[in-house]
């Protein structure tokens, strides 16, 4: 049987199911190494059908060297690894793959955002990986530029895709306005929504903001946006932890999303396939997604125009809304769907394979 190896991953999460499912019935027996931060990769693990092993890696590069090194030697089937490039110790898993002559996809799911505060050894692991393996896939337009700067070849962008999760619930009264699902890293712009919601116009409206995260490293920036947020709490506001956004998505007109990257948001597709309707910014990249007064609405990329396009937005008739969110609804199902996801994944594999 065909094996695919996953060497790296922060931890596996639940919007990552949908497709490491889909590669799973394309034959693949998937083997993973996480760091697992969440402390939750197992019960994620045991959601994917198929021949799936889960591995914890080792904390220091010592028990992490002997611990790949085992299992490379004993595993003797592997088609391809996955290799996650954001840690220090990513450089390890590629020379032991080409030791191997297991043939690589460096996975680029957003690590070279941070690329000014990495340390200098991941940012040499992240050049190794983008230079010397045999394909990089890539989630979001806006980072070939910056992966080919840094001496990627062979790139394929393989954007996020709709997981098909329906809800019996989907058509349920909307009880809420406005919603934010996401990290609250420093290229989303959450004070916006929070200015937004202390303007006279919005004061009425019930809101949730999903993405609180504990247990974060003492120099991440998401600490201090976390701070000051709390302390701008308002009473239309209910914020949460990271959990689990469908039933809120079926109370939510509005999905924000004020950024300086747009695209392939896997919470933005989610939402828009549940119908809510997106306000984002203008940024690169979203027209293949939202359309303005089509599916969602798109501000201009500053403070004042967001907040004046989320009044507008909600000052809408509930006819134009409704026909905005069925908008939604067909553009994830016809652009962003799992079906079209797995010919690009097949294709990559063909590609891989002719090498």
């Amino acid at each position: 049987m065909k094996k695919i190896v996953a060497l790296g991953m922060n931890a596996l999460q639940r919007k990552q199911i949908h497709e490491f499912q889909a590669i799973a019935d394309m034959g693949y027996a998937i083997d993973f190494f996480t760091n697992d931060v969440t402390n939750d990769s197992n019960n994620q693990v045991i959601l994917i059908s198929g021949i799936i092993q889960h591995y914890s890696l080792e904390k220091t590069i010592l028990k992490r060297i002997i611990q790949i090194s085992k299992y490379f030697f004993c595993e003797k089937n592997i088609t391809f690894a996955h290799i996650y490039p954001g840690g220090r110790f990513a450089w390890i898993y590629l020379i032991y793959c080409k030791l191997r002559r297991i043939k690589t996809i460096c996975i680029e799911w957003g690590n070279i955002l941070d690329w000014d505060r990495l340390d200098i050894i991941t940012k040499i692991s992240l050049i190794m990986c983008y230079r010397y393996s045999n394909a990089i896939w890539y989630k979001e337009p806006y980072m070939e530029e910056k992966i080919r700067k840094l001496g990627g070849e062979k790139l394929f962008f393989i954007h996020n895709c709709y997981s098909g999760r329906t809800d019996e619930n989907i058509n349920q009264e909307k009880t809420h306005d406005f919603i934010w699902v996401n990290r609250l890293i420093p290229q989303r712009y959450v004070f916006w929504f929070i200015n937004a919601l202390k303007k006279d116009e919005l004061k009425e409206t019930k809101n949730f903001l999903l993405g609180l995260q504990e247990n974060l490293e003492t120099n991440n920036p998401i600490n201090d946006i976390q701070r000051k947020l709390i302390l701008q709490q308002t009473k239309n506001l209910q914020m949460l932890n990271f959990q689990d956004p469908f039933p809120y998505y079926n109370k939510s007109k509005f999905f924000i999303l004020p950024s300086s990257i747009v695209f392939g948001n896997n919470s933005l597709i989610e939402a828009m396939s549940y119908g809510l309707i997106p306000i984002v910014t203008n940024t690169f990249g979203h027209e293949l997604i939202v359309t303005d007064g089509y599916n969602g609405f798109v501000s201009e990329n500053s403070e004042a125009a967001f907040i004046e396009k989320m009044i507008f937005a909600q000052s809408q008739p509930h006819d134009k809304l409704k026909i905005m969110s069925e908008n939604a609804i067909k553009s994830i199902k016809d652009n962003f769907s799992l079906e079209q996801w797995i010919k690009k994944v097949e294709k990559l594999y063909e590609n891989l394979e002719k090498l």
